[in-house]
């Protein structure tokens, strides 16, 4: 059964609702602030992660325990991979307070960064192969040869050669190579 309190003034009905009131939210204040130490970026991308990041930050500031710039800045370059450790020194040398808003549009704009990188840097090793293939075919060693070869010819050197990336044969991938495997 409720307690019912009768009270005398409005403002004594207010005291009393924060006091049945106060434990709860200092306990969901607490939770917010536990989520918001533990939370990881895990396979989210950044966009993601500091949405998630932000929705805890507003939830903790409509409950009037406001987290700040400094502090959000923190609890996200803790938590960031490997791949942003670049950016972590500067941001935390910075004389004045980054703002949320700015991190974010640092750390998107980074990772569209290394998507990029890491998208060239694919293109590179398969260019690489194929280099390494055609100098391992002893049909490219010799520059007479090239010129003077049929029309059939130069469609079988079309063919693609597997090489494998350890050892330099052909015929094996890396995935299957006798080295790699003992």
């Amino acid at each position: 059964m409720p307690l019912i309190v009768i009270t005398t003034t409005s403002r004594d009905a207010w005291q009393h609702l924060t006091c049945l009131f106060a434990s709860k939210s200092r306990a969901r204040i607490m939770q917010l602030k536990k989520d918001l130490t533990l939370i990881q970026q895990g396979s989210h991308t950044v966009f993601e992660f500091l949405h998630a990041v932000k929705v805890i930050a507003y939830e903790l500031s409509l409950i009037d325990a406001p987290v700040s710039d400094d502090d959000l800045t923190l609890y996200v370059l803790n938590v960031l991979g490997y791949e942003f450790r670049d950016m972590v020194a500067p941001i935390c040398a910075r004389e004045t307070t980054l703002s949320f808003a700015e991190l974010h549009d640092l750390l998107i704009g980074h990772e569209h960064y290394l998507k990029r990188i890491d998208g060239n840097s694919s293109t590179l090793v398969v260019i690489a192969n194929s280099f390494q293939r055609k100098s391992l075919n002893p049909r490219f060693k010799n520059s007479k040869n090239r010129s003077k070869q049929s029309s059939s010819n130069k469609a079988s050197l079309k063919k693609s050669y597997v090489v494998c990336q350890i050892c330099d044969h052909l015929s094996h991938t890396t995935k299957n190579c006798a080295k790699l495997q003992s």
